[in-house]
């Protein structure tokens, strides 16, 4: 049986390579992600930073583990959310987790 979802969510580990001095620190950015239309998807250029932010600002529905530089809880407000996509390297490691996170892996070469 196939049950018809019409708002489908999932939540995947993000990885964010976040730049450091010459190189870049990895961190885990734990994402809920609305499960977009193709339809809808279509409507967004993501060859630009505009249409990247659009975009994101419609799939992204919570970060769950945000915290402060001293290790305290962020919450995931509409505001908070709005302040990490103003950064390009989050922006690419959701863009790429999003289309990673829609299918599942396989296994092997």
């Amino acid at each position: 049986m196939f049950k018809i979802n019409q708002a489908p969510t999932f939540t995947r580990d993000v990885s964010i390579q976040i730049p450091d001095g010459e190189g870049f620190t990895e961190a885990e950015l734990k994402t809920t992600f609305r499960a977009m239309p193709i339809s809808e998807a279509d409507g967004f250029d993501l060859s630009t930073g505009s249409g990247t932010l659009d975009f994101l600002k419609s799939v992204v529905v919570s970060f769950d583990n945000l915290v402060d530089n001293d290790d305290n809880p962020v919450p995931s407000t509409p505001e908070q959310i709005s302040h990490e996509l103003d950064k390009a390297y989050i922006r690419l490691g959701l863009v790429s987790g999003y289309f990673k996170g829609l299918h599942k892996g396989t296994l092997g070469n």
